[in-house]
């Protein structure tokens, strides 16, 4: 099961960690960033309200041949639309701040559409909503959330591809692949090795990295930035390995991140894997084997933390452990672990923050999880103008970005494949020149059948002047951190 781990940072307000520290306005400033962010799975569990269908939209399902019928006028794309965040808000002590309602937010999602299709939609057929409703106060779990999104976007409604941003699972993967419909899911990160991505031909991330691939530039990027030490002359680093525990996890560990340390001259002194986290009560259950990790490392002398994963709360359960433990060895992240869409490192008011993240380093690719205050480029500020002029807030259009980003690489990819066809869409991919992303550094690349698309990465380093992770190198090929 896969829960986007940008909503996982939401869990701590639940689990009484880190934010009930902060002011009311923080609670308010971070809630805004950590709701823009989310959509369905765990404490944003989802509940199936119902979906629009526009009269113009094709019904029609794509072919055995992975083709659709281009005799019709429009082309139907899945799009979930959260609402109910309002009410999310308020619980976890965020008042007085306004959140998008799912009405709302599906007019932002329209007017992001009807861009699209002012500038040449797919291939000249416009692009038909098909939207799906769910409800952010709701109790269903991911995967009936993702099996009603499969009832209404292959069988109800038999779409081309859909956007699945927080909502995407095998379930729902599996399913629209059966379908021969593309799931196209967001920037930042994704819980699949390149062995996962074998087997879902059909699904494609507007930039992110496979763990197979993170496991390397994870491990050559913090020994480039001198984490590590001098390598096989300093027997005194110690590193210890906290990580989700799933076959693709535990593939990736074992095949790439370990072999990585070893030509370096380095190895784990001690590893500890927990359970991915897809509930509240998931990530409270976290608390017990990170604190028990953080007693062994500390007798183990261990002065270096790394982590595999790709929630953010493993990240959050060990700041818990480490303070009340008075343990603080070296941190060394990577986007995956989502810095800077947490209280922590960025928040002032967190008690030992300070010596938490001290020297601090990482490796990042997507700014809406690396920084506390992402940096905006073109397609942000192309996505925030079409949004705000559809009536919203300046802070609230943030939150659509990766509508802009997925719907814009779709566009793009169908572009360049020239049919309209699952096929030449992500062959199309590989055509793609020049466009980043608004939740990227740089633009995307999908070379040799890539799916992925994540090219460009920068360093980063915790400041004391912020209490915040800062970029500290221009965007360089992630190929150059990347095994072979």
């Amino acid at each position: 099961m896969k829960m986007r781990g940008r909503n996982v940072q939401c869990l701590g307000l639940v689990s009484g960690r880190g934010r009930f520290m902060l002011s009311p306005a923080i609670v308010g400033a971070r809630m805004r960033r950590c709701l823009a962010l989310a959509a369905a799975g765990a404490m944003i569990s989802a509940l199936f309200i119902g979906t629009s269908y526009p009269a113009n939209a094709s019904s029609r399902a794509t072919t055995s041949a992975h083709a659709l019928d281009t005799s019709e006028a429009s082309v139907p794309i899945g799009i979930p639309v959260v609402g109910g965040l309002q009410a999310v808000s308020n619980a976890l002590g965020s008042d007085g701040v306004t959140e998008p309602s799912g009405q709302q937010a599906q007019t932002y999602i329209q007017a992001i559409v009807d861009y699209a299709n002012a500038h040449g939609g797919l291939l000249g057929h416009k692009i038909a909503p098909v939207y799906y409703s769910i409800s952010s106060a709701g109790s269903a779990t991911a995967a009936s959330v993702d099996q009603g999104a499969c009832v209404a976007w292959s069988q109800d409604h038999q779409v081309f591809a859909a956007l699945a941003e927080n909502l995407d699972s095998n379930t729902l993967i599996s399913c629209l692949q059966a379908k021969h419909a593309i799931t196209m899911d967001g920037a930042g990160f994704i819980p699949y090795d390149n062995v996962d991505l074998a087997k879902f031909p059909l699904y494609a991330s507007a930039g992110s990295l496979s763990l197979t691939d993170v496991a390397s530039v994870e491990v050559n990027g913090l020994f480039k930035e001198g984490y590590f030490g001098s390598g096989k002359t300093d027997s005194n680093t110690k590193i210890g390995l906290l990580a989700y525990d799933t076959a693709p996890y535990t593939r990736a560990i074992n095949q790439v991140l370990k072999p990585a340390l070893a030509r370096h001259g380095l190895k784990l002194t001690d590893e500890q894997e927990v359970a991915p986290v897809e509930s509240e009560a998931d990530a409270i259950a976290l608390q017990t084997p990170i604190t028990s990790a953080a007693l062994r490392f500390k007798a183990e002398g261990i002065n270096h933390v790394i982590f595999f994963e790709t929630e953010g709360a493993i990240v959050y359960n060990w700041e818990a452990a480490e303070t009340s433990e008075s343990y603080f060895p070296r941190l060394g992240v990577t986007t995956n672990d989502s810095v800077g869409t947490k209280d922590s490192p960025s928040c002032s008011f967190c008690g030992s923050v300070v010596k938490s993240w001290s020297n601090a380093v990482g490796i990042g690719w997507s700014p809406t999880n690396d920084l506390s205050t992402p940096t905006v480029n073109a397609t942000a500020a192309l996505c925030n103008r079409i949004v705000e002029g559809a009536g919203a807030s300046a802070a609230d259009a943030s939150q659509f970005w990766a509508y802009c980003d997925q719907l814009f690489v779709l566009a793009a990819a169908v572009k360049a494949g020239g049919q309209l066809t699952s096929k030449a869409t992500l062959e199309g991919l590989s055509k793609i020149k020049n466009f980043t992303p608004a939740e990227l550094v740089g633009p995307v690349d999908y070379p040799n059948g890539s799916r992925t698309g994540a090219a460009y990465g920068r360093f980063m380093a915790w400041k004391l002047s912020c209490e915040c992770m800062q970029y500290t190198s221009p965007a360089f090929p992630l190929s150059t951190l990347e095994n072979g």
